[in-house]
């Protein structure tokens, strides 16, 4: 009778704390119905994240209503990466060819941050972005993000698209990062594998849409960069290059 004690009683105990643990958990992974409506899709590229809200409107940083459950989607361009908000107690991969999903709900104003927490290639440790907690509501919020490019200039349009899609490994300071710094690069030529290449509207072009097509010395081949074909639009390209002409300003 003691031994058939000490071995079935903890494992009953055992079988209780697994039944309330799975229940914690469920209860946790489930975000409530109202979470459904405020989604925001976050993707994982190397080396950066960008947040695509319900309005269109597309950030590098993450925005959040305080006491709002948010619901995120999760997906990858390229390699697998880790959504980390270590103050928000989240960390789910996110893996190519696939969404995963989790969701939040802050209650307290302020700025965190996101980590990638699975390493995904040399600028890893850049993949570090601001998480804003605003003290508003849903709408409020979308209402001050969100971006119209009638609002803005050709170059303003063109630097917002950078700082989504390009900043992450290419530099207008003149640092080194995983691609070519866009720094007083403008009109010069460049050493590439097919030999002596002037960087000018239609090398840029040709290297958003084909990103292995010519790749300047120094750098890997194949490219790491992912090809934007059907991702950013011919304005958008354009814009683009009006703010690789000067990234400095206009």
């Amino acid at each position: 009778m003691l031994e058939l004690s000490w071995s079935e009683l903890p494992t009953l105990i055992l079988v209780g704390f697994f039944i309330k643990g799975v229940w914690g958990y469920l209860d946790m992974r489930t975000p409530p119905e109202v979470a459904e409506e405020n989604v925001i899709i976050a993707e994982a590229y190397q080396f950066g994240w960008s947040f695509t809200y319900p309005n269109g409107t597309v950030t590098t940083q993450l925005h959040l209503p305080v006491n709002t459950p948010v619901k995120f989607r999760l997906q990858s361009k390229d390699v697998l990466h880790s959504f980390f908000i270590p103050s928000f107690r989240i960390k789910h991969d996110v893996v190519p060819g696939r969404y995963g999903f989790s969701w939040v709900n802050p209650t307290t104003p302020g700025t965190y941050r996101l980590y990638c927490a699975e390493y995904c290639g040399d600028g890893h440790s850049i993949m570090r972005r601001d998480v804003i907690v605003h003290d508003k509501t849903w709408d409020e919020v979308m209402k001050e993000i969100e971006w119209k490019d009638a609002d803005h200039t050709p170059w303003e349009n063109g630097q917002h698209t950078y700082q989504i899609r390009c900043s992450g490994c290419h530099s207008v300071d003149g640092s080194a990062k995983t691609g070519p710094t866009f720094q007083g690069s403008w009109g010069k030529s460049r050493e590439t594998d097919q030999g002596t290449i002037m960087m000018d509207e239609n090398y840029v072009r040709e290297s958003i849409l084909d990103p292995n097509k010519v790749v300047v010395n120094g750098y890997p081949k194949p490219s790491p960069m992912p090809t934007f074909s059907g991702i950013l639009s011919d304005k958008e390209i354009d814009n683009l290059i009006e703010f690789i002409k000067s990234p400095e300003g206009p």
